[in-house]
């Protein structure tokens, strides 16, 4: 039996649908990843979403615009669900969770040493500020003495 070519044109757009429903998922957990590695407010977050999601609708207008004429189907919907369903129910949770590991681990293997650095520097800042601070109350201290005895004159009188 020979199946037609609207039912495999339909049965290709289906399957097209679920990939686009895990890439759609899968865009939102590299966001998440994101929020994880650098912290955002609330606002920020919100922003974020609203964002996301109407990039997202364009993006879902524009395949089907582009592989079925702008119609929107059921079936289409459905496998963008079950796309997201999947990838959501059987990787999402793990993917976030190692990824977020691994780039906090190379992105702290690679602070490590600016921050050493920065330490250093700052310790060398404060020694030589308070070094500094000593020797300017110093020639205050000596130019008052000075201008109490009568060595340097007071214009400002």
């Amino acid at each position: 039996m020979m199946i037609s070519e609207a039912v495999r044109y339909q049965s290709t757009l289906f399957g097209m649908a679920v990939i686009w429903g895990i890439g759609i998922v899968w865009l939102y957990d590299v966001l998440r990843i994101l929020r994880r590695i650098v912290k955002h407010t609330k606002f920020f977050v919100y922003v974020e979403d609203i964002i996301f999601w109407i990039a997202e609708a364009f993006i879902i207008y524009h395949l089907m615009y582009t592989n079925d004429n702008g119609a929107i189907r059921i079936y289409t919907m459905f496998g963008i669900c079950i796309g997201i369903f999947l990838y959501s129910l059987l990787l999402s949770r793990f993917f976030v969770k190692i990824i977020s590991k691994i780039l906090t681990s190379i992105i702290n293997f690679i602070l490590k040493p600016i921050r050493f650095i920065k330490r250093i520097f700052e310790s060398l800042f404060r020694r030589f500020y308070t070094k500094l601070k000593k020797i300017i109350k110093y020639f205050v201290k000596r130019l008052k003495k000075i201008r109490k005895t009568g060595r340097i004159e007071d214009n400002t009188k």
